[in-house]
C-alpha cells in the first residue's frame, strides 16, 4: 500500500452542486489562499466526491489545516 505524503484529501458534500476543475482551482487558490507554487498536483475523484491536493512540503499542508481548522466551504 502506498503512503500519501503532503496530500490533503477534501470531501465534497453529496448535496453540493456539480463542480468543475476550474471551480476546484479557484477554491484552492482564492478561498484557501494557497500559493500556486506550492501545489504539485490536484486530482478529483468524482465517484468518491473527493479532491486530492498534493503540496511541495508538509509545512504548507500543516498551515492549511491550521488556517481552516480542518474545515472549509
Amino acid at each position: 500500500m502506498s503512503e500519501r505524503q503532503n496530500t490533503a484529501v477534501c470531501s465534497v458534500g453529496p448535496k453540493s452542486p456539480r463542480i468543475s476543475p476550474l471551480d476546484i482551482d479557484e477554491w484552492i487558490f482564492e478561498q484557501l489562499h494557497v500559493p500556486e507554487s506550492v501545489v504539485t498536483m490536484v486530482k478529483m475523484d468524482g465517484t468518491r466526491l473527493q479532491v486530492y491536493i498534493k503540496f511541495t512540503d508538509s509545512q504548507y499542508l500543516q498551515d492549511l489545516f491550521h488556517s481552516t481548522t480542518d474545515q472549509s466551504e
